[in-house]
């Protein structure tokens, strides 16, 4: 297996040198880049992506999740406090296994 930071570094690199349109570049960087835990989220990306015959990653599947798990959240702005409440709107527990 490989090492978390190559793993990261490889991630990132398909990220940047595929052809994606605005603002899915910005939207996967930000998953992997701002990610609690950013060795989880470049094995998740691996696990989740099939290697390409040029030596990338077909990222569709990855990109496809985060669409899904946006469109499943509403944020609303409470008036009186100011705050942003996280609202779910049909998101099935499971949709995202964790890598092992």
């Amino acid at each position: 297996m490989e090492n978390s930071a190559t793993d990261f570094v490889r991630v990132l690199a398909a990220i940047r040198n595929t052809d994606l349109r605005y603002p899915d570049e910005e939207l996967l960087e930000s998953f992997l880049e701002d990610s609690i835990d950013s060795e989880y989220a470049a094995r998740y990306a691996l696990q989740t992506c099939s290697a390409t015959r040029g030596g990338g990653l077909d990222l569709t599947p990855l990109l496809s999740d985060w669409k899904r798990l946006i469109a499943a959240v509403k944020f609303y702005k409470w008036p009186s406090s100011g705050r942003l409440t996280l609202m779910n709107r049909s998101f099935s527990r499971g949709s995202f296994p964790r890598p092992a």
